[in-house]
């Protein structure tokens, strides 16, 4: 069996708005895979885990960012080239 594979998620020339429709569409459901994922942590521990709050935080960032720069582009002259790879690696959970 391999040990890590790679998988093409995105890779495609979009207007603006179709980008920031799917790259958005993709960070939100990862943020609330991350609020299921700690509140589930929250009931068995009594605690949120930092990592993950952590990681909603900069995943908020990198939204809001994207909301800005895909948002103040216009035209139909302006394609956004979008590649997003997936890279899976087995490793021991040691």
């Amino acid at each position: 069996m391999d040990s890590s594979k790679s998988i093409r998620l995105l890779h495609g020339r979009y207007t603006p708005d179709e980008a920031k429709e799917i790259i958005l569409s993709l960070i939100s459901s990862k943020i609330d895979s991350i609020n299921i994922r700690n509140q589930s942590v929250k009931e068995r521990t009594g605690f949120f885990t930092e990592e993950l709050i952590n990681r909603r935080q900069e995943l908020i960032r990198d939204r809001n960012f994207l909301i800005d720069f895909l948002g103040s582009l216009s035209g139909d002259s302006i394609v956004v080239n979008v590649v997003s790879d997936i890279n899976i690696t087995l490793s021991n959970n040691t």
